[in-house]
């Protein structure tokens, strides 16, 4: 594990001015005493015991923002079109290692509006609660607009220098596959198809298994499994986004005291959707020249 560094001290202790023999003055034996007052001339090393101290580790982000979407799904089937229907995020001061603000919002799918059971059941997410929400090009800009207004981002999209910034996942899905298939997906308010190109802060991310696994020399299975590694119980719902992002935080805060270092393992630029071929009509060979075939008259 690179997560700890051995540690050596030394501290000075003092000795006696009496602990040698008997003063040549004397003029009769005696049995010599140690001084209970320490010399401050007289000193002797004393090797204290190795010590397992963190490291002090530079990190590369002040802000790490904790994303953990939830998708429309079915028990054992594919379901085309999947769609985010929870945009959580949380942020992550690095340095004070806490929580600093949170965003969360639900989205109505458009192409699968009706929730299956099994969906409701395993993300707690009600039919009543997507029908009564935004669509994704919405909240996806107020998620924007969240990152702009804790000073992460500035109003041109641009980031901002002086608080460099990392979206973290735990695993690859979220960024991977299911935001660029939901920006290819993505209608608008007039129920037009409208791609959304995902900007640079979404093309690359840390994958919190990947750090965990690089400084614990142990399998990191998902969410729950790091958890119970780090002895930090599970608040909430697992598979509520919100829920999830927050476990996920304390996680990166449990590994941030233990001086793991957090930098990018994953970067993926989304190609945009093939436009569509032109259709062109088809010429007619036979019509061809065929002045010189009509018949005179």
């Amino acid at each position: 594990m690179d997560q700890f560094k051995y540690v050596k001290r030394e501290k000075k202790v003092s000795s006696a001015d009496s602990s040698s023999s008997p003063s040549p003055s004397s003029s009769t034996s005696s049995t010599s005493t140690t001084s209970t007052v320490p010399s401050s001339t007289s000193t002797v090393s004393i090797q204290e015991e190795t010590l397992l101290l963190p490291k002090i580790v530079k990190q590369p982000f002040k802000y790490i923002v904790v994303l953990d979407f939830e998708a429309t799904c079915d028990d054992g089937t594919k379901i085309k079109n999947q769609e985010v229907i929870e945009f959580p995020s949380v942020i992550v001061d690095v340095e004070k290692q806490q929580v600093v603000a949170q965003f969360a919002e639900y989205v109505r799918p458009v192409y699968n509006p009706t929730l299956s059971a099994f969906c409701t059941q395993l993300t707690g997410i009600q039919q009543a609660t997507v029908d009564s929400a935004d669509i994704f090009e919405n909240v996806f800009k107020r998620h924007f607009k969240f990152l702009v207004d804790n000073k992460l981002l500035q109003e041109n999209g641009a980031r901002n220098e002086e608080n460099p910034f990392a979206v973290l996942c735990c695993g690859d899905w979220d960024l991977l596959q299911m935001l660029p298939a939901q920006c290819r997906i993505n209608k608008n308010e007039s129920g037009e198809l409208h791609y959304l190109p995902p900007p640079n802060y979404f093309t690359e991310w840390i994958n919190v298994k990947k750090i965990f696994e690089k400084n614990y020399n142990m399998s990191a299975y998902g969410m729950a499994n790091m958890l119970r590694q780090l002895s930090i119980p599970l608040v909430g719902r697992h598979h509520s986004g919100i829920d999830d992002c927050r476990n996920i935080s304390s996680i990166v805060i449990a590994m941030l005291k233990k001086g793991c270092l957090f930098e990018i393992t994953t970067t993926h630029k989304p190609k945009p959707p093939k436009e569509p071929k032109q259709q062109y009509p088809k010429k007619d060979n036979n019509n061809n020249n065929n002045k010189s075939s009509q018949p005179p008259k």
